[in-house]
């Protein structure tokens, strides 16, 4: 059969791999000169700027993710970094001792469990009930979800009957309940209650704690060395020789005939046909580009809350920063007041100088990302459309008060070390993937989105020969879930 791509990212590039070594003839499209998608860097020399990951789930083996990545890549060909401590915060409220302490997101579940029934012994109860899911999650890695093929639920379950690995139900039945902030009120310690609150920007399903906490306590969550571009040079790389990759070609339109996928016509006006056609690209891109039988089609909007963008500042800085934490929260002495109207009571900063090849090798240079979450990606993006030096103004004010609030902790000798500074906004994401809103992950990871799924799936349930793959089709977002959903492609 012969198979369209649309889209270059992490999930066009898995499907287009798998479906290669099926021995399938596959032509993918994709809209920029490399690919990639979110899942790429930024190169202003002597840095290159991490575009997206964190860590990578599936980097080394105890996971079925690792099985999944080597199916089309060589995983192992890639270096991983599993740091000890993943997260550093300041916490306002003072601990069982009555002393400030700050939290440390420590790898090894036995190591945090000391740390925090150390700064919170009246909640050692529930501390024992968070720390031992987390340790019996990590004995159950390859039934965690989301491993599902068809149906949520369904298949979870039979993972579980056939495993009767029960007791990862009664984690998903207990922290089911709970979201970070909800959680939080369980604790009676207030240095724990913030901990929990802050623990994620935005509240987050305490079964997605327990699970990428179980990810660390077993070392199969790594950061590849180079970054995010890593993967995807690899995966570039692999593509078999019937895989047919063609750069700077945006589709514009997917054609649908009589029911059934036929064709899709690129933006320099040729149209191509196909067996079958699969979208890797945005969710909303993809059903605004579906013309029937020469009519735009008509779906239903899906009730479904969107995964934030970010307002991300980028800096280079001829500093060694040794010793830095690599990954901390800084806690603002007044409140940011972003452009867009978002309030933000701290920041993300990452201190990449555990990975000098962002720097060339030089070890007296370093990378550092500040990460602003953000759900009005609408505002800059109109902005950008329309009002160019309006958008650069507003740009440059957000990152003047980012770049004081580093200068305040760092010192003046800080600001002087800055070589080089990039803002990336929203209308940053979007222009370059066309995903909506500029979203990082698609669908944000809540019950609502198993209950209120719907049609927002891997096919178009009225249109035949077109797949759907990527982080729109399955619950939780994030790169394994877009390779996985690549190679379900039928």
């Amino acid at each position: 059969m012969h198979y369209i791509i649309i889209g270059g990212g992490v999930a066009g590039l898995s499907a287009a791999i798998a479906l290669g070594k099926r021995g399938e003839e596959v032509d993918l499209y994709e809209k920029e000169s490399h690919v990639g998608g979110l899942c790429t860097n930024w190169s202003r020399p002597p840095y290159t700027f991490n575009g997206c990951m964190h860590w990578l789930l599936g980097s080394s083996s105890g996971t079925s993710f690792y099985d999944m990545w080597n199916s089309i890549i060589d995983i192992d060909k890639l270096d991983f970094i599993y740091h000890e401590v993943r997260m550093e915060m300041p916490v306002r409220a003072r601990n069982a001792r009555g002393e400030y302490a700050a939290f440390r997101l420590f790898s090894d579940a036995e190591r945090l469990r000391s740390h925090l029934i150390e700064n919170a012994p009246e909640d050692s109860t529930l501390i024992n009930r968070f720390v031992n899911a987390v340790c019996m999650a990590s004995k159950h890695l390859n039934v965690l979800p989301p491993l599902w093929n068809k149906g949520v639920f369904g298949n979870f379950r039979q993972a579980l009957t056939m495993t009767s690995m029960l007791t990862v139900l009664d984690i998903v039945r207990y922290f089911g309940k709970f979201t970070t902030h909800t959680f939080s009120e369980q604790c009676v310690s207030e240095w724990l209650k913030e901990v929990f609150r802050r623990l994620y920007t935005t509240p987050t399903p305490m079964v997605a704690v327990v699970f990428s906490a179980a990810y660390a306590n077993r070392g199969v969550a790594g950061y590849p060395i180079g970054g995010s571009a890593a993967l995807t040079h690899l995966m570039e790389r692999s593509i078999p020789s019937n895989v047919h990759l063609h750069l700077s070609s945006p589709v514009t339109n997917i054609i649908v005939k009589r029911g059934k996928a036929t064709s899709v016509i690129l933006e320099d006006g040729n149209e191509v046909s196909a067996d079958h056609i699969v979208s890797a690209a945005d969710w909303y891109w993809t059903m605004n580009h579906i013309v029937v039988n020469g009519k735009p089609y008509e779906y239903k909007e899906p009730s479904l809350p969107l995964y934030h963008s970010y307002c991300t500042l980028n800096l280079g800085v001829h500093m060694p920063m040794d010793g830095e934490p690599h990954f901390q929260r800084l806690l603002l002495d007044e409140p940011l007041l972003s452009p867009d109207g978002t309030m933000y009571e701290e920041v993300e900063l990452e201190v990449f100088n555990f990975d000098r090849s962002l720097t060339g090798g030089d070890t007296t240079r370093t990378c550092m990302t500040i990460n602003l979450p953000t759900h009005e990606g609408g505002f800059w993006i109109d902005l950008y459309r329309d009002n160019m030096q309006k958008y650069r103004k507003k740009k440059n004010i957000l990152a003047g008060k980012l770049l004081q609030i580093l200068s305040m902790h760092y010192g003046s000798e800080f600001a002087m070390s800055i070589e080089a500074a990039i803002l990336a906004t929203p209308a940053t994401y979007h222009r370059f993937t066309n995903n909506h809103l500029g979203s990082s992950q698609g669908w944000q990871p809540s019950l609502n989105v198993v209950r209120q799924k719907g049609d927002v799936g891997m096919s178009v349930h009225d249109i035949k020969s077109l797949s759907l793959c990527g982080h729109w089709t399955m619950m939780g977002g994030g790169l394994p879930i877009a390779m996985r959903s690549g190679l379900l492609i039928p």
